[in-house]
């Protein structure tokens, strides 16, 4: 705050001092609202589809990347391939068998 304990603004096109009216607060809210509705839109659709989409089965990295269950096996017992314990379904983090593809072929 500038000028003790009343806020002030600059006012773009004459670059003096200005206390914003109540119209100014008016349209700051609004705009505030607009965006808190975006977010809670966008928060909302991603709470769905994100983890669906980072998170993958042996089946899905098989069909996706065409890489056998035999192959992710060795893998994952070698320590090369990073998965998700805690399930009865094995998982694993798209970025990770990424990498580790990335990492592991035969050129």
């Amino acid at each position: 705050m500038l000028g003790g304990s009343s806020a002030h603004f600059v006012n773009a096109k004459s670059r003096t001092m200005e206390i914003p009216g109540i119209e100014d607060f008016n349209r700051l809210e609004r705009k505030i609202d607009r965006c808190m509705v975006m977010l809670s839109i966008l928060t909302e659709k991603d709470r769905y589809t994100v983890p669906t989409q980072k998170i993958l089965t042996v089946k899905d990295v098989a069909s996706e990347f065409k890489l056998s269950p035999h192959i992710q096996r060795c893998a994952r017992a070698a320590g090369t391939l990073k998965w998700i314990a805690g399930s009865k379904e094995v998982k694993y983090n798209r970025a990770d068998v990424e990498d580790w593809l990335e990492k592991n072929i035969v050129r």
